[in-house]
């Protein structure tokens, strides 16, 4: 059943309460077996003295079906008629949706209609947070809705709070909204070792190429898709100024701390053998230069 339908349904039986003048104890009792399965479930968790009360057994009801003002409205927006249904009936229907709708806003007279549908066209122009502020305002009131010199006060003191974004503002005093919205945390970038590592340089972080063109190139061949560390002709053979053959030899490094530590014999026998070694050389060639 179309939760809409419980409206009439209970405006039928208290029509019939009053013709047979029916005392209040006896109304809830007679209203309970003629109530949906929906209903009586919810009847089902009422208290005893809820269940004794027909008004407060008919608000629990219709509160679990959640028929709230702005259900009437929508649905009195939204009906059509359908194809099985008289003209007769589609306006009876409408007719009832709208006093549902008034009497759940608490409008019996023509100025309170007519400060109604303003009040109405006006919120249907809000934005969506600005509604569900101006929603959650009404829902705090006794009649459930504001007049037009409430609910334009209401919107713009939310519109002073907040932003075009409808985030709020607030600031400290002294701060401005460009000052406070300027202090935003930004993680840094994660650092990179190794092959990865980003070449460092004193021109704001950006790597200056070696050559005009923008292009890194090796300083051994020249190619651009190595570096000189990576190149692979340093371990090849290469041509002296003669036009011969001359191996390349790497120079290793030894550390100044460990050769200050050796013993002093052990440094003293390493210099007379390169002593030694350099007389050896300058004599071989100078045989070798006689030879000639």
């Amino acid at each position: 059943m179309d939760p809409i339908e419980a409206i009439p349904f209970f405006r039928n039986v208290e029509q019939l309460f009053g013709v047979y003048v029916v005392p209040a104890e006896l109304r809830p009792v007679l209203v309970r077996p003629f109530l949906n399965d929906k209903a009586k479930a919810v009847v089902a968790k009422l208290s005893p003295e809820v269940l004794g009360d027909y008004e407060r057994l008919k608000a629990a009801v219709l509160k679990e079906f959640k028929l709230s003002p702005n259900v009437y409205l929508d649905r009195y927006n939204t009906y059509r008629k359908v194809d099985s249904e008289s003209y007769v009936a589609f306006a009876s229907r409408l007719k009832g949706l709208l006093n549902y709708y008034l009497e759940s806003r608490h409008v019996d007279d023509f100025d309170g209609l007519f400060e109604l549908l303003i009040c109405d066209r006006i919120k249907s122009s809000l934005s969506e947070a600005c509604l569900r502020h101006v929603l959650s305002v009404e829902n705090a009131t006794e009649r459930g809705w504001l007049d037009i010199d409430a609910l334009t006060d209401v919107i713009d003191r939310y519109a002073a709070c907040y932003n075009n974004t409808n985030r709020p503002q607030a600031f400290a005093t002294g701060q401005n909204a460009t000052r406070a919205g300027a202090v935003q945390y930004k993680p840094s970038p994660p650092q990179r070792f190794g092959l990865n590592a980003t070449p460092k340089s004193n021109n704001g972080g950006q790597f200056t190429p070696v050559n005009v063109s923008g292009t890194r190139k090796c300083f051994n061949c020249g190619a651009s898709d190595h570096l000189r560390d990576r190149c692979p002709r340093m371990n090849r053979s290469t041509t002296d100024m003669a036009g011969r053959s001359a191996k390349v030899s790497r120079i290793n490094a030894v550390d100044d701390r460990r050769a200050i530590n050796q013993p002093t014999a052990t440094r003293g026998v390493c210099s007379q053998r390169v002593t030694n070694d350099f007389h050896t050389s300058t004599a071989t060639r100078g045989v070798r230069g006689a030879g000639s």
